[in-house]
């Protein structure tokens, strides 16, 4: 049971990293998948719910990512920061670009941004604990490092979705949120290291 439950999964994250949400078909699951449409409604009740639990496997890749690189102490505080800008940038395209999640239902999209941000506040929130920790950076006001790892999250993600940065070449795009990111940064925290 759990091994077709997987081959749908997998079937589907491939339709819809090729095809986008919207040209995907339960159809077009089912023959990758190699199953009956009564095998698929037995596991999911709509294409939707498929989606959620599509979505959870790119997560499962996403946050362990995101760990390793928050749990990376050989490198210095102000480079792990621009990884995880990096990492957030390739997964917006990825998640725009190819699961087509700009054409979502609001409802469903909302959900699944949720969960994201819920999924990677703990790498945040370790690393800025470490960071203040060992004097690496400050806290410009005076909060508990969740809220404070919750401002730094949700203000990234608020520059990464602008729509002002979509019509620019990748490598312009780049190095927009790089930049937009630090100046957000310094606006939350003072950073001992001077090359940030």
């Amino acid at each position: 049971m759990k091994d077709t439950r997987d081959r749908i999964v997998t079937a589907a994250y491939a339709c819809f990293m090729e095809k986008g949400y919207e040209q995907t078909s339960v159809r077009m699951i089912l023959e990758k998948a190699g199953v009956t449409t009564g095998s698929f409604y037995h596991f999911f009740p709509s294409k939707e719910e498929l989606f959620e639990a599509v979505v959870d496997v790119f997560l499962t890749d996403y946050v362990s990512t995101f760990a390793s690189i928050c749990q990376d102490h050989e490198l210095p505080v102000t480079r792990r920061c621009e990884l995880l800008f990096g990492e957030l940038a390739k997964r917006m395209r990825e998640y725009y670009g190819q699961l087509g999640g700009d054409h979502l239902h609001w409802s469903i999209a909302y959900s699944l941004h949720e969960k994201t941000m819920a999924s990677l506040l703990p790498s945040v929130e370790a690393l800025l604990t470490d960071a203040i920790h060992t004097g690496d950076v400050k806290s410009r006001m005076e909060i508990d490092t969740r809220t404070l790892s919750m401002l730094l999250l949700r203000g990234i993600e608020a520059i990464l979705h602008s729509r002002n940065n979509f019509n620019m070449v990748e490598a312009e795009r780049t190095e927009y949120y790089f930049s937009k990111c630090k100046e957000y940064m310094k606006l939350l925290l003072e950073i001992g290291s001077s090359e940030f």
